[in-house]
C-alpha cells in the first residue's frame, strides 16, 4: 500500500502518530522515513525532557525544510535521469538512422542532433542544421 504524502489528511495523521510515538516508518519512503523519526525522537524531546515549545517549533521547520529539500532534489534527479534515458533511446534510433543515409547531408544532420542530445545544447543542432541544408541547396 502506497502512502499519499502529497494529502495534507494523511500528513497530518503521521505527525499525530509521531506525536504519539505510534508512527509505522518502515512503508515510508526514505525522505519521510527521516523526516518522521526525526519528528518522533523531537516530540519525545519535547513530550518528557522538558525541551521549550519554541525550540521544538523551531526544530520541526528545520526538520519539514530539509525534508522538502530532500524530495526536491530526489525529483530533479529523477526528471534528469528520465530526460537523460530518453536521449539515449534517441541516439539509439538516430545511429540506426546514420547507418542506413545514402546522402553526407542526411548524416552530417542526423549526427549533429545526436550530438545535441549529448550535450543538452539545443542551440547546436539548429544551428547546424542551417549550415548542412543551406550549403546543399
Amino acid at each position: 500500500m502506497k502512502i499519499d504524502l502529497q494529502d495534507p489528511a494523511v500528513w497530518a495523521v503521521l505527525e499525530r502518530q509521531a506525536y504519539d510515538g505510534t508512527v509505522e516508518l518502515a512503508p515510508l519512503p526514505p525522505a519521510a522515513y527521516k523526516y518522521f523519526s526525526e519528528l518522533a525522537a523531537l516530540y519525545r524531546a519535547f513530550r518528557f525532557e522538558g525541551m521549550a515549545k519554541e525550540e521544538a517549533e523551531h526544530r520541526k521547520r528545520h526538520l519539514r525544510r530539509e525534508y522538502d529539500e530532500q524530495v526536491s532534489s530526489l525529483h530533479y534527479v529523477r526528471e534528469a535521469c528520465t530526460a537523460y534515458q530518453e536521449a539515449i533511446k534517441r541516439s539509439e534510433m538516430l545511429r540506426v538512422e546514420i547507418e542506413k543515409a545514402q546522402d553526407i547531408r542526411t548524416i552530417a544532420d542526423k549526427a549533429c542532433e545526436a550530438i545535441t542530445l549529448m550535450t543538452g545544447e539545443r542551440s547546436f543542432y539548429e544551428r547546424q542544421k542551417r549550415k548542412i541544408w543551406e550549403e546543399s541547396q
